[in-house]
């Protein structure tokens, strides 16, 4: 059963919900090898989530493209044009397309700004494994759920590895033990769509 506009909305709102709760510990995880301002960044796209849940839109496509742009203007470093375009690629999926093949096409319009892959220490370390966990899955309740235990577990796997990208990069060998903030993000992120999902009954 393809997933509805008023569907994609709830998911959102839920995962807005959860990214304020955890907004200040985002910052926290930050602050040890880069700015400590992820958390803000992220709680200011949080709020912008749930003011477009509460819009009217006709189809799921214009939801995720207006949502998507107000994110890449978010000021704050590189998250909200990271997070934005990431939202934004989403709309490239068919309307009533699979949770899987909506967030393969958020992936690959990420991939048209950031080269970043597994292993480099951001959030494609998340993003990556849950996108391939879900086109495994023959629902999209099973692959949600999937989605989120491949970005948790990419996401801690992120303490074993050195930065590559942004300010994390000059810590070097000295960003080992610590996760990245993205990748946390992101981890949340799925949480909160596979959340909603499951909360949120047609």
């Amino acid at each position: 059963m393809a997933i509805s506009l008023k569907k994609w909305q709830k998911m959102f709102d839920v995962t807005a919900d959860l990214l304020l709760e955890h907004a200040d510990e985002l910052s926290r995880i930050d602050a040890v090898i880069g700015d400590g301002d992820h958390g803000l960044t992220i709680a200011k796209i949080a709020k912008l989530m749930k003011e477009k849940c509460a819009l009217e839109y006709t189809t799921a496509s214009e939801f995720f493209d207006d949502l998507g742009w107000d994110a890449i203007n978010v000021q704050g470093g590189s998250a909200g044009p990271l997070f934005g375009t990431y939202i934004m690629g989403m709309k490239n999926a068919p309307e009533g397309a699979s949770a899987a093949t909506v967030m393969e096409c958020a992936l690959k319009e990420l991939q048209s700004i950031s080269k970043a892959v597994i292993g480099e220490k951001t959030m494609m370390d998340a993003i990556i494994p849950a996108t391939e966990a879900m086109k495994e899955a023959k629902t999209d309740a099973e692959s949600l759920e999937a989605a989120a235990r491949a970005a948790k577990a990419g996401s801690e796997a992120t303490a074993n590895f050195a930065a590559k990208y942004g300010r994390a990069k000059n810590y070097g060998e000295k960003s080992l033990g610590v996760k990245d903030a993205g990748s946390c993000s992101m981890a949340l992120i799925f949480e909160g769509l596979k959340t909603g999902y499951e909360r949120y009954k047609e």
